[in-house]
C-alpha cells in the first residue's frame, strides 16, 4: 500500500516540475514568439553581458531545453537507474 502511495507522490512531483518547465518556456514566448524571445534576449541575457549574436542562439537553446526536460520528466523511467551510473 505504501509503495503505491510513494509512486503516486513521485508522479505528482514529476508532473508539477514538468509543468513548471513548460510554463517557463511558454512565458519566454509570450505574447508572441518573436516579441517574447527578443525581450528575453535584451532584458535578461543582455543584462548578464551576453552579446546579441550569441544571445539569439542561447535563448532558443534555453527554451528548447526547458521543453525537453519537461517531456523527459514525464517519460516512465526510473530516474535513479539512469543517473547513478553516470556519476564519476
Amino acid at each position: 500500500m505504501s509503495s503505491d502511495k510513494n509512486k503516486s507522490i513521485v508522479w505528482v512531483i514529476r508532473i508539477v516540475v514538468a509543468a513548471v518547465f513548460v510554463l517557463s518556456a511558454v512565458a519566454k514566448l509570450y505574447p508572441s514568439p518573436m516579441m517574447g524571445i527578443s525581450t528575453f534576449e535584451t532584458k535578461f541575457l543582455g543584462a548578464i553581458g551576453i552579446d546579441g549574436s550569441f544571445a539569439k542562439v542561447f535563448s532558443r537553446l534555453v527554451i528548447g531545453l526547458e521543453f525537453s526536460i519537461a517531456i523527459l520528466l514525464l517519460l516512465p523511467y526510473y530516474i535513479k537507474k539512469l543517473f547513478f551510473p553516470l556519476q564519476f
